[in-house]
């Protein structure tokens, strides 16, 4: 039960860097657009930026556990929750920043084509990962394929701007 209320606050990390990063992206969203004629570099200096800021919190997680075990000792081994937590937020956070970049180049369609097919790709990789692995380690896998699926969708979203492919007309 510890394990999925860990997995509940990850989850609510990242719901709070979405709201965070909608709030301050979309504003700032015409003016990124209005540069080169929708340039993708200051997104992609964005996105390098959070990366590196989330590489470096996930490194603090440790450190969380040890505030966690001076509370209560069944904590052990939390940090990668938290690490894990603290990678999909900013994963989910840079994923609405590039739909807004994608919504000012007129494919927010076909982003949202992809996303329906991600979202079921891991519900799929859910219930797999609930049949064949380990359950005592499901938290931290559904963990890990949350982190692949959204960061393979954002690849496949900066794949589809730079070939310009469309699937449906916008």
């Amino acid at each position: 039960v510890e394990i999925f209320a860990l997995y509940s606050i990850s989850a609510l990390i990242g719901s709070i860097a979405v709201i965070t990063a909608r709030g301050i992206i979309r504003p700032l969203a015409p003016y990124l657009w209005e540069k080169d004629k929708l340039a993708i570099k200051p997104f992609v200096l964005i996105g390098i930026s959070v990366y590196s800021l989330a590489i470096f919190l996930s490194l603090l997680g440790p450190f969380f556990e040890r505030i966690f075990l001076v509370w209560n000792d069944d904590y052990a081994g939390v940090s990668i929750f938290f690490s894990l937590g603290i990678i999909i937020a900013v994963s989910r956070a840079y994923s609405q920043i590039i739909t807004v970049f994608l919504q000012g180049a007129g494919l927010l369609k076909n982003a949202a084509i992809v996303n329906s097919f991600a979202i079921a790709f891991l519900f799929l990789m859910i219930v797999f990962i609930y049949n064949f692995t380990d359950l005592s380690n499901f938290a931290i896998n559904v963990l890990i394929a949350e982190t692949i699926m959204i960061n393979t969708a954002l690849l496949i979203h900066l794949f589809i701007y730079v070939t310009k492919k469309k699937f449906i007309k916008e």
